[in-house]
This record gives C-alpha cells, structure tokens and sequence, in this order.
C-alpha cells in the first residue's frame, strides 16, 4: 500500500515495465478523505525565489552537496523563521531539510529566535530519536529539523506545520512530506504547509486528482515556470490563491491590471485550491482535440495517456447522445 505509487526515476512499478505489480487498485483520493475527515486541508504559502539553476541532476534527484549550498544560506533559512513567526508560531513543526548539516543549521536558526528546535537523523539512537518526536508532541519542542527521517510512514498528528526546505523532483517524496502535517488531531483546522522551495509550482497541490499508472512515465527535462501558473499574490497578506477578484484570506480587492504573479524574494504566497481547479475545468472544456488534450496534459505533467482517456470518454458520450 502507499500513498505515491511511483518511482523517482520514472521507470513503472507494474511488470511491463519490469516492476513487480500485475494491477493496482485505486483506494480513495486525498481529496475525498479530506471531505470525510481522515486528512486535514493544506493551507499553503509558496514559495521564496530559489535559484537552483546551478544544481544538477544524478539519478533522477538533485546532486545533495550541491543542493545543500544552494538552500542552506542566510537569506532563506531566516525567511523560514520569520514565516513560521508570523503564519504558525509555536504550532508543532517539522522542517524538511536536504541534509544533516543542514537540519542542524535551520535548528539552530530557529533556537536563535527563541525556539525550541532540535534535529532528527540516522546517526541518533533509537531513544533519542522517540524522545524528541515525543518533545514536539507533547510541546516541549516547537520544531524538528530532519533530513529523510521523517518524510515518509512517520505519524505524529499533532503536527501542524510543515517547512519546506529541501527542492525535489520527486512527486512522491514531495507529497510523502506535505502529508505529515494532514494527520487529523482535535482543534487541528489545517495543515499549514510553508513551502520555501516552490515544490507546489512543480508538482501541484497536495490533494490534486492525479492519474496512477504502472506504466511509468517519460521524463521531459521541462522546467516549470512559475510566471505561467495561474495563482496570485496578495499584495497585502501575501496570501497566494488561486486567481480571482479579491483575495479569500484577507478580503483585499484587487485593482484591475494585467495578470502577473509578482514574486517577491523572501516572501511567501498563498495558494487557493479551487480556484485552480476551476480554471483546470474550463481549460479542459475548451480543448476540443485529442492534440488541445495532450498540449494539457504535458503542461500539467499528467501522464501521457491522460489525453486518450478524456478524449474516447468524450466520443462514447456523443455517441450516446446521437443514440437517444
């Protein structure tokens, strides 16, 4: 069972594509055990101007040394305070970082502002390792730091906030670490997730209708651009969300101008779900070609045979209708 059935690398799980899995069964989607109350919704903020253009790629991931000088500066562990400050103070944390030295860095720059932090990695012992997750349970901690420890299969409910510190290529990996902070626990209304790396801007929202598949999927080498992704900035909370006339956090009305996402280094933005979504839908309904489809669907990074579905389920229902 698992939440992300893919590998980083894009080869398939199922036996064609020499993995090990005839056929997958799809149990529910994020987005129904949010509405059952099995997960809690994520209120994101995205993301800081990180430069990753100097940091290469070896086997699917990014190369750790060179991804650790390129996050681990000043400028952008302190946007990680400050946002925590002002978004989440004191709530329970996890910090996600891309390498021990760094987890120890971020910990020590949250200690520095008056927290409570403290690291969590392969080296500790098994009863270090379980008192500090049962410090930030019990509140005796503010943050944990970690890198790799607590990405995937770790459940502490009461964690609120998730910090994104350490940039991805790995859509599972990405959503393994946003569900650490989507356990359901009593007065839990949302699971803020502080994402300083513009994760969401490559894989999409946490609770995205995605398209599984056994078959793997081809690895395009496209870079996203976020000045084409449909979200806005509030110019006074900072609030990002999906596009509309004013912002659903703050009541902010916009002034009419041209649509731009203002990115602002250092400073978080808000993301409003449905919007997106209903953007999605309409983009989707205008396309009328198997080839609009595809177009769609690579800008989205769904899977290639994505189009071929939509489009043959669109040709069955005409057909129905002409029948009728």
């Amino acid at each position: 069972m698992t939440a992300t059935p893919e590998r980083l690398s894009g080869e398939g799980l199922g036996a064609a594509a020499d993995g090990f899995f005839d056929d997958m069964v799809l149990g529910p989607s994020v987005k129904s055990l949010i509405s059952q109350g099995y997960l809690s919704p994520a209120e994101i903020y995205a993301p800081t101007n990180i430069d990753l253009s100097g940091v290469h790629t070896r086997a699917g991931e990014y190369i750790t040394s060179e991804l650790n000088a390129a996050v681990d500066k000043p400028t952008i562990t302190g946007s990680a305070v400050d946002h925590y400050r002002r978004l989440g103070n004191r709530e329970p944390a996890i910090a996600f970082c891309c390498s021990i030295a760094h987890a120890e860095h971020v910990a020590e720059q949250f200690r520095q502002a008056g927290y409570q932090s403290s690291t969590i990695d392969g080296k500790l012992d098994d009863r270090s390792r379980r008192q500090r997750i049962t410090d930030l349970s019990t509140g005796t901690l503010n943050v944990l730091t970690s890198c790799d420890i607590v990405s995937e299969g770790f459940d502490l409910p009461v964690v609120s906030v998730g910090i994104m510190l350490r940039p991805t290529q790995s859509l599972g990996l990405f959503i393994q670490q946003t569900g650490r902070a989507m356990r359901p626990y009593p007065g839990k209304k949302r699971a803020l997730i502080l994402d300083h790396t513009g994760g969401i801007y490559r894989h999409g929202m946490p609770d995205d209708d995605r398209e599984w598949t056994l078959e793997g999927k081809k690895r395009n080498g496209r870079k996203s651009d976020p000045s084409s992704l449909p979200v806005r900035q509030c110019e006074e909370c900072y609030y990002v969300h999906r596009p509309a006339p004013k912002c659903p956090k703050c009541g902010f009305v916009y002034p009419v101008q041209a649509r731009e996402v203002e990115e602002v280094e250092g400073t978080l933005e808000q993301v409003d779900p449905e919007e997106v979504r209903r953007i999605q839908k309409r983009e989707q309904a205008k396309a009328k070609s198997l080839d609009e489809l595809k177009a769609i669907a690579k800008k989205r990074g769904y899977h290639h045979k994505w189009a071929e579905y939509v489009y043959a389920a669109r040709q069955k229902s005409g057909r129905r209708s002409a029948a009728a």
